[in-house]
């Protein structure tokens, strides 16, 4: 009978140690820490607590899913459920790649031919008369549109 009153007294001292430090939150935060340590991430246990982290991974990982699809977020400034909302929105939209993949200096280029149409083109630009308007629709459309689907993008550039 006393063996069994000491070991409750033990293990109500051990559950009450053990909640107590479980209610610190640096305590948990660091036990957090040294888990997603050893799952690959690196979370300062003084500055996040394991929500935060753990949101945090969802954002990383949901990133790299993404990533692989052509769909590029930053899990700095979006987190997993804002990243499955805009590719379910760009997926809506037909667009394979996101951002769209533009060179810099071909983003005014881009902004000024999104208004254009392919008479308006040949109008401005002469040197492509021996092109006939499907030739230079893809050739357009492959180095400055190549995000938007082609008939999409033909439909509009095509239109007279």
């Amino acid at each position: 009978m006393l063996d069994r009153i000491v070991i409750l007294l033990a293990l109500s001292g051990l559950i009450a140690g053990c909640s107590a430090r479980m209610r610190d939150p640096r305590a948990r935060a660091a036990i957090c820490a040294r888990s997603w340590k050893a799952k690959g991430f690196a979370f300062d246990a003084n500055t996040m607590t394991c929500d935060e982290m753990f949101a945090r991974a969802q954002a990383i990982r949901n990133a790299a899913y993404w990533r692989q699809r052509r769909y590029t977020f930053d899990p700095d400034t979006m987190t997993a459920r804002q990243m499955d909302r805009k590719a379910a929105e760009l997926r809506r939209m037909k667009v394979r790649v996101y951002p769209p993949a533009v060179a810099p200096q071909d983003v005014p280029i881009r902004r000024m031919l999104e208004a254009m149409t392919v008479a308006q083109v040949r109008e401005r630009y002469p040197q492509y008369d021996d092109m006939d308007d499907m030739e230079l629709a893809r050739g357009v459309h492959g180095r400055y549109f190549a995000d938007v689907p082609f008939d999409d993008f033909a439909a509009r550039f095509l239109a007279q």
